[in-house]
């Protein structure tokens, strides 16, 4: 099974919360009748940082969103980073109220109930959205992490496969959590691939725990010095406490197999 990841987001799942969500949410796309625009600015207030850079498309109905109901998704976005959660739940179900085919507040509602350990209807939410632009990545990551946290490796492969197509150039996300669940099936060559990926793409280290990941992946091929290598670079940039504490005493356990030069 391998070194399980640690993860920030909650991990704890009753057996009534544990289920698919990779059933419907699979459509064939043709991606060529969607145009290449910026981000707007509502990607800005999910967790993941997704770049304009790489090729994320806009509908039209994403660029339509009513005044109001942008600045309840504004507010739920501010109390949201506070953890103030019931109050974000409140001010995103107005936005969606205001505008029901208003995406990223469906997506945002889903992290909001995530963050609630309300798995089953954060995963109806995200579904919720993606029915309504199968073109927007938010959606599929959303559900991915979700499906991570219930330890859904297919789902996880087959949702981040479509994800990385809608996005073309490749999200560090997609990325991340293939590598994941790659290394959880024990495929290990397509984890480090995935992995290394992510580490590409993300020049900006959002996220830090590939190299934690890159680390239990080099240490299951049997390479304890690499894998020393990327737990020390996952120190240095690391700000969560529980996951450095983790890696250092992985880190102790990996020099402890290294053979004195």
């Amino acid at each position: 099974m391998g070194r399980p990841l640690p993860l920030a987001a909650p991990s704890a799942l009753s057996s009534e919360q544990t289920g698919s969500y990779s059933s419907t949410l699979l459509p064939n796309l043709d991606l060529a009748q969607f145009p290449t625009t910026p981000v707007i600015e509502d990607e800005k207030c999910l967790p993941w940082a997704v770049s304009a850079i790489r090729g994320a498309t806009v509908s039209v109905m994403r660029l339509e969103v009513p005044s109001r109901a942008r600045g309840e998704f504004e507010k739920a976005c501010g109390n949201f980073k506070k953890n103030r959660l019931a109050d974000a739940e409140r001010h995103v179900r107005n936005a969606i109220e205001t505008f029901p085919n208003y995406v990223a507040a469906w997506v945002m509602l889903g992290q909001v109930l995530e963050a609630r350990q309300r798995l089953e209807d954060a995963g109806r939410a995200c579904q919720h959205a993606l029915s309504i632009d199968a073109t927007y990545l938010p959606p599929y990551l959303c559900l991915a992490e979700i499906s991570v946290l219930h330890q859904q490796w297919d789902a996880v492969l087959k949702l981040t496969g479509v994800a990385i197509g809608v996005n073309p150039v490749g999200d560090a996300y997609a990325y991340f959590f293939r590598a994941m669940a790659y290394y959880r099936i024990q495929n290990l060559a397509a984890a480090e691939k995935a992995a290394l990926e992510t580490a590409e793409i993300d020049r900006e280290h959002n996220e830090v725990r590939v190299y934690l990941l890159l680390g239990q992946i080099y240490e299951a091929e049997g390479n304890s010095d690499a894998a020393a290598v990327q737990i020390r670079h996952f120190l240095k940039l690391s700000t969560n406490r529980q996951e450095s504490k983790v890696a250092k005493q992985f880190l102790t356990e990996l020099e402890g197999q290294q053979v004195p030069q």
